[in-house]
């Protein structure tokens, strides 16, 4: 009976503790988000919309809820975007934009470096077509109307030539070329870049696990184009490898586990949160993607038949084709 007591005694007091030290965390969390608010409550009517505002240190459970709230408020997250970077560019009128947005380029890569660069000049851009005086700027436009004539022209008689099943991926070597030539010896230019790899395996069962979890992510995120599949190995910040397959769609890339059916290991990740692409000027197959967050994946193709083929450059011109069209 006694050592019944004790347990009993001592069973109270473990419930007591855990009891305390719930409600002690919710008291941190609460007393956190009140500071929070207090600290946040007129942003929107300061001028920097809260920018200079400083954090307080959240409790261990909520780093990653302030986390994306930091990113929400100062940067951005997919889907969302920047909060303080709408309500900034907001006050900025439609015709101004394009400027501000080059002033902030220059500004990037002369401030520090040049005293001088026009910052509180209007930027023009064609000012040969906006000359005062009348005549040239006559000449100019008239000009300037024959090579748009001209160009379109040269371009779409080569366009012509080339039949339309092949387009997309002379239009994706083109890419390629533009960011590999001279910089890496052999790209692939001369091999056909078929884009879904793995779909079209001649692994017949491997290509049949492939399609049915491509079917259930269609049907689950509704992306409309595979633009690129292949298997890879994948290394995390130890240093350590994995087998896994990669699928880039028009709208999220995918990690895919080959073990598992092709299973997506986790949601995808949206095209637009993609910051840049990094590549070796080897002949290795390796790529870095590079994400908003830091989370960074760093790649390499594997299993490529025939041994001779280049998958990186067309991983690479699929992936800056989509970073333009979210730019």
């Amino acid at each position: 009976m006694w050592r019944g007591g004790l347990a009993r005694m001592r069973a109270r007091r473990m419930r007591a503790i855990y009891a305390i030290m719930g409600r002690y965390r919710v008291y941190k969390m609460r007393s956190f988000l009140v500071d929070l608010l207090d600290r946040f409550y007129n942003v929107r009517n300061m001028a920097d919309y809260g920018r200079g505002v400083e954090w307080p240190q959240p409790p261990a459970v909520l780093e990653e809820f302030v986390t994306q709230l930091r990113k929400a408020h100062n940067g951005w997250v997919p889907n969302m975007g920047s909060w303080w970077a709408r309500h900034i560019i907001a006050q900025i009128p439609e015709r101004d934009r394009k400027e501000v947005r080059l002033k902030s380029i220059a500004y990037g890569h002369l401030h520090g470096n040049r005293k001088d660069w026009g910052l509180n000049q209007r930027w023009r851009g064609n000012y040969l077509g906006l000359s005062e005086d009348i005549q040239k700027a006559k000449l100019f436009n008239n000009s300037l109307n024959s090579l748009v004539a001209q160009d379109s022209w040269w371009a779409r008689h080569i366009i012509a030539q080339i039949p339309e099943r092949d387009r997309k991926e002379v239009r994706l070597k083109s890419i390629a070329y533009g960011h590999l030539h001279g910089n890496r010896k052999d790209w692939g230019l001369n091999q056909r870049w078929r884009g879904n790899y793995l779909g079209m395996s001649e692994d017949i069962q491997k290509a049949k696990l492939f399609n049915n979890s491509l079917n259930s992510l269609v049907a689950q995120d509704r992306f409309k184009e595979v633009l690129f599949s292949a298997h890879v190995k994948k290394v995390n910040h130890h240093n350590k490898s994995s087998d896994r397959a990669v699928l880039v769609t028009d709208k999220f890339l995918y990690k895919l586990d080959p073990k598992k059916g092709y299973k997506a290991m986790k949601q995808g990740t949206p095209l637009a949160q993609m910051t840049g692409v990094s590549v070796t000027p080897g002949q290795d197959q390796l790529i870095a993607v590079h994400l908003a967050g830091g989370n960074d994946l760093v790649l390499c193709v594997t299993a490529i038949m025939p041994r001779q083929d280049q998958r990186v450059p067309e991983l690479l011109a699929v992936l800056c084709d989509a970073y333009k069209r979210y730019d």
